[in-house]
């Protein structure tokens, strides 16, 4: 009896464990199926993006549409900055990071008043005797302090470039409506293609 048992059980597992059927490598739904871009997929992502309807010529030489989507890339969904403290008593939550000798470091009011410490150099003084901290407050200003041979007048400034400053750069993106499908795999920015070394 209990070889009966073990010999069902055994057929019973190989029936289960049949072949595998066969993708030709691609996963998901039939590789045939070419569905169209959604829109609204862009427009929900970001609503500053202005996205159009252009004829355009695919890399294999296919005459289509394209969405043509332009952005400024200002996120949407969360408000940039501020990135100095205006104290040195604020939180992090006042202000943004540094980067230093491999490490990051919350810029808080503490970091702001640790600076020569960090540095070693009493003249890292960006805060007044009252603790407030000497920011950046125009375009003018973020330009002249950010500049690596600064004047006088901006040394020790904690430099806040607001992204309001910077609206002529864009970038502007095409995708076609119906994507064609390649015959091969094609390396896209060091992906997809076979591993080098």
């Amino acid at each position: 009896m209990q070889k009966m048992f073990i010999i069902s059980l055994l057929s019973l597992m190989l029936i289960g464990c049949g072949s595998p059927k066969k993708t030709d490598g691609k996963t998901g739904e039939n590789p045939e199926v070419v569905k169209e871009v959604v829109l609204n997929y862009f427009n929900a992502a970001n609503p500053n993006n202005k996205v159009t309807k252009i004829p355009c010529t695919l890399s294999d030489g296919t005459e289509t549409e394209c969405y043509q989507i332009v952005t400024n890339s200002t996120p949407s969904d969360h408000s940039m900055g501020p990135w100095c403290p205006t104290n040195i008593t604020d939180d992090k939550s006042l202000g943004g990071i540094w980067l230093e000798g491999g490490k990051v470091y919350d810029v808080d009011g503490e970091f702001i008043k640790n600076m020569a410490k960090l540095y070693k150099d009493d003249t890292w003084k960006m805060y007044d005797a009252n603790g407030k901290v000497y920011i950046t407050n125009t375009q003018e200003d973020c330009e002249n302090a950010a500049n690596p041979n600064v004047g006088d007048e901006y040394r020790n400034y904690c430099v806040e470039c607001l992204p309001s400053y910077i609206t002529s750069v864009t970038q502007t993106f095409k995708i076609p409506i119906k994507p064609v499908m390649l015959a091969e795999a094609v390396p896209f920015m060091g992906a997809g293609g076979p591993p080098r070394g």
